[in-house]
């Protein structure tokens, strides 16, 4: 009996080898990923920028010569320069708690986005 269920078990799951591969629908140069926050005071702030790969690949891909800002509500503005491989910094940021600030970027291809506003903590 146990011999039978051994070779059921063993048919089953050999049975099971098809690769899934779901239907999303994703732009050719894929989604923008944005990985980073905003430090305030004594910390340099650091904003990642890459492509997402498809699924069946594990490829990186730096979004670089964008331009990355953080502003204020009130108009104030901070580029970060562009350090290597779709990395921005800007030294530490003396920001007024009472504002809310948020990420600009316009990408090489011309697209633009922007963070939701937020508190600073």
């Amino acid at each position: 009996m146990k011999l039978r269920t051994w070779i059921f078990l063993m048919m089953i799951m050999g049975a099971c080898k098809d690769k899934y591969m779901p239907h999303i629908n994703q732009p050719a140069t894929g989604f923008l990923v944005v990985e980073g926050n905003i430090n305030p005071g004594n910390d340099s702030t650091f904003i990642y920028l890459s492509r997402s790969s498809g699924l069946d690949s594990m490829q990186f891909f730096p979004e670089s010569s964008a331009q990355v800002e953080v502003q204020s509500e009130q108009g104030a503005s901070f580029p970060l320069t562009e350090q290597s491989g779709g990395k921005y910094a800007v030294g530490p940021l003396t920001l007024d708690p009472a504002q809310r600030y948020r990420v600009h970027i316009n990408t090489s291809n011309g697209k633009e986005y922007l963070s939701d506003v937020e508190e600073v903590k």
